[in-house]
């Protein structure tokens, strides 16, 4: 699971392609060593990138600063 939060709000963001292939507006599973395109809008904010398993804990958390 990919989810980008400000203020514990989730950020609506579109999945694009996996692999070069174009996605259909759906759950996207990205598997290692695959690419995944997404279209997201943010505003000039400090937002929370996490990234997590399904059903398990995250394995990255990052701060994403936008100016």
């Amino acid at each position: 699971m990919t989810e980008i939060t400000t203020h514990s709000t989730p950020v609506a963001w579109r999945p694009l392609a996996n692999e070069g292939a174009d996605l259909p507006p759906a759950t996207v599973i990205v598997r290692v060593g695959e690419t995944f395109d997404a279209r997201v809008t943010l505003g000039p904010e400090e937002y929370l990138f996490v990234v997590s398993a399904p059903n398990g804990p995250p394995v990255y958390r990052g701060l994403l600063p936008v100016r």
